[in-house]
């Protein structure tokens, strides 16, 4: 089942053209990647699928609804959220509750303990629901990044 899809992705800054033509389609549980060298335009790639930028031209599907000239903040109820080079958790909240919050921004109408719970889902399917008591700060690095995702 379809999750995202960019048709003919374009993004330009002036006369400079960041992002050209891009297609490509993600489906359900698959995992992607993309490299290339600095200022090869993944950043901005990742902006425009986020939000953060509107392409110039083309569309980004997310589960079949057009969301290209959604704002970012219309796009993090769909499930769409994104991480940082550098994680950042709350200082002196555990794991468990790190992950509450996002939770709490995904699900609208959830409940304190509504997203406690749903936090220990995200914890057990990233595989660090074994260190949901631990202060955030205190994780190695791979675990924020798991905790973020």
């Amino acid at each position: 089942m379809e999750l995202l899809r960019l048709e003919n992705v374009t993004k330009r800054f002036g006369g400079l053209v960041a992002v050209n033509k891009v297609s490509f389609t993600v489906e359900k549980g698959e995992a992607i990647g993309i490299v290339g060298p600095n200022g090869s335009g993944k950043t901005t790639l990742y902006n425009l699928i986020n939000g953060v930028y509107f392409p110039d031209e083309g569309k980004i599907y997310f589960e079949g609804q057009d969301i290209t000239e959604l704002p970012t903040h219309a796009r993090a109820p769909l499930g769409m959220a994104r991480t940082f080079q550098i994680p950042r958790p709350f200082g002196g909240a555990t794991t468990r509750e790190n992950v509450a919050v996002g939770a709490m921004f995904g699900h609208a109408k959830a409940s304190v303990d509504e997203a406690l719970e749903i936090a220990d889902e995200y914890l057990k399917l990233v595989g660090i629901y074994d260190k949901r008591d631990v202060e955030a700060a205190k994780l190695t690095p791979l675990e924020k990044r798991l905790m973020e995702v």
